[in-house]
């Protein structure tokens, strides 16, 4: 998988993006470097955790489904 066709934060300024692991790979995705390393290895591993990404600002959340 490749962070490169991703489009520009202006074509898609609120993002929902579940962290890989990588931070590297995260910062290029749009999560903050600062978000990424409070994140621990449940922050990983628990589906549907992810970053909710809008102009100046990063918050963790919790995507969930209802049945």
């Amino acid at each position: 998988h490749s962070a490169r066709h991703l489009r520009i934060p202006e074509q898609a300024p609120v993002r929902i993006i579940f962290p890989t692991g990588d931070v590297g790979t995260d910062a290029i995705l749009g999560i903050p470097s600062s978000m990424s390393k409070t994140f621990d290895v449940q922050d990983y591993q628990l589906p549907g955790r992810c970053v909710l990404v809008t102009p100046g600002k990063a918050n963790l959340i919790q995507v969930t489904l209802q049945n």
